[in-house]
């Protein structure tokens, strides 16, 4: 068996809503892996595999933030365990997502021209709903799926890769700050690749280098700008930002670095999206930067006494050209949260199975940036860091309140690494009555919704427990 049996079982939400009756919600947190599973619903869309034979049936199951939208992959030719690994979604913006699939065996999963990638459009079918269609492989440009990123354009898209130092070993070594572009239009279905460089100038600032290794920049996550030109954010979450412009593909890279408060790591091998993330929300560039407190560690394997946790967020505003500067928007401390809101942890457990009245016991991580530029983060807690049990919870860091509390089955996440991302996809679809469908699983009942207000605080929803948590 290539898959865990939990990529098997996706969760119950996000398929108990018809949406042509419901507001649909206009971002989603999703899930970059996929579940496994034949379910239908009003947003499948299906094209045959590269093999020609056999079809690739693609699922979504969008659900309110803070809980966690997922897609269903499905092959019904071949069934659940022709899947090396879980369907990875690996880029997103507007009505577009770009999936890779692997089928075949586990063993074989570093061959690169094993992989297939898919296009999956919310409203690209013939009668408006979703559609699916399988790309030419980028063969012979490997990279990793941190390095993608996609622009849309009306109803043509086009993805970019940025393939930079963490992508040596596959196009060769280079100097400092030369990498490469690959771009895949839509419209002419070609896969290129552009030689573009960082400015000296630019290379020489004290931010954008590290005291030994000069000019380094690694994506870990890739955010569409848009506009005019197309522009695209290869962010390295430790540095800095490389801006591309695809539309006008000019050779040229242009970089943000960092606030100066944001450092690389002291720890080999740290993973940025535990602590950070980045977004970009209506003409600013945010970034959210969590520390945690630390009172003792154990001698479990990334166990540690919570003390707390303080999370600061900045933004930058574009054009991001030489008169655009960092500024700070907000800090808080875990301890800062309005008392009253911290009502909704009383039912959650705490250390030993005591209730939970705290956020500074909690392991807390993996910030997300809201969509909405409402102020809100969401967070990842656990109450042991390799629990597999674990939380939402949405905080309005402008007004120091906790607003909700969402369950969340973690089987699939190691402590609070990076699990989900942010995507507009739900905004687009095309959910009129008769395309096929609701969204509600077939045998499947409609799982209750719960809302609780709190004393002068407003819309505060309740926990909403998923079934497999």
């Amino acid at each position: 068996m290539s898959l865990p049996l939990v990529s098997l079982h996706p969760p119950s939400h996000g398929g108990d809503v018809d949406l042509a009756d419901a507001p649909r919600p206009d971002w989603v947190l999703l899930d970059f892996r996929a579940y496994v599973d034949s379910c239908t619903n009003a947003t499948t869309a299906s094209c045959k595999a590269r093999d020609g034979l056999n079809d690739i049936q693609v699922t979504f199951f969008p659900a309110q933030p803070p809980r966690v939208s997922h897609f269903c992959v499905y092959c019904p030719g071949l069934g659940p365990y022709c899947f090396g690994e879980e369907p990875r979604i690996i880029a997103t913006d507007g009505k577009f997502v770009l999936l890779r699939i692997f089928i075949g065996r586990r063993h074989d999963i570093l061959c690169h021209n094993l992989h297939e990638y898919y296009i999956y459009c919310a409203d690209g079918g013939t009668d408006g709903g979703p559609s699916l269609q399988l790309i030419p492989h980028p063969s012979p440009y490997n990279f990793h799926d941190g390095q993608v990123g996609l622009v849309s354009r009306g109803t043509s898209y086009t993805i970019a890769i940025l393939r930079d130092d963490s992508s040596a070993f596959f196009r060769g070594f280079s100097n400092m700050g030369k990498y490469d572009v690959c771009l895949f239009n839509s419209e002419d279905k070609i896969w290129r690749a552009i030689p573009v460089s960082v400015p000296y100038e630019e290379e020489c600032q004290e931010e954008c280098s590290d005291d030994d290794e000069g000019f380094v920049h690694e994506t870990t996550k890739v955010i569409t700008v848009g506009g005019e030109h197309g522009t695209i954010a290869f962010v390295d979450l430790w540095r800095g930002i490389l801006l591309y412009d695809v539309f006008r593909q000019v050779p040229v890279l242009r970089y943000i670095p960092l606030p100066g408060m944001f450092r690389p790591s002291p720890t080999p091998n740290a993973t940025p999206s535990v602590t950070r993330d980045i977004a970009f929300v209506k003409g600013c560039i945010r970034i959210v930067h969590t520390v945690m407190k630390i009172k003792s560690a154990t001698r479990v394997f990334g166990d540690y006494v919570s003390g707390g946790w303080v999370a600061s967020k900045w933004s930058i505003k574009a054009p991001f050209d030489d008169n655009s500067c960092w500024t700070e928007d907000c800090t808080i401390d875990a301890s800062d949260i309005f008392p009253a809101s911290l009502e909704l942890l009383k039912d959650l457990p705490g250390k030993g199975g005591k209730p939970c009245e705290t956020l500074e016991t909690f392991h807390t991580g993996h910030p997300t940036l809201s969509l909405d530029d409402d102020g809100i983060v969401y967070f990842m807690a656990k109450v042991k860091q390799q629990e597999k049990k674990a939380w939402i919870l949405a905080v309005d860091m402008n007004h120091r309140m906790l607003l909700q509390i969402s369950a969340f089955g973690a089987e699939r996440t190691f402590g609070l690494s990076y699990t989900y991302t942010q995507s507009r996809i739900s905004k687009y679809l095309n959910m009129t009555p008769g395309t096929k469908g609701d969204l509600k699983r077939p045998g499947m009942p409609l799982p209750g919704l719960c809302n609780k207000k709190l004393s002068g605080i407003s819309s505060v929803a309740c926990r909403e427990a998923e079934d497999d948590v």
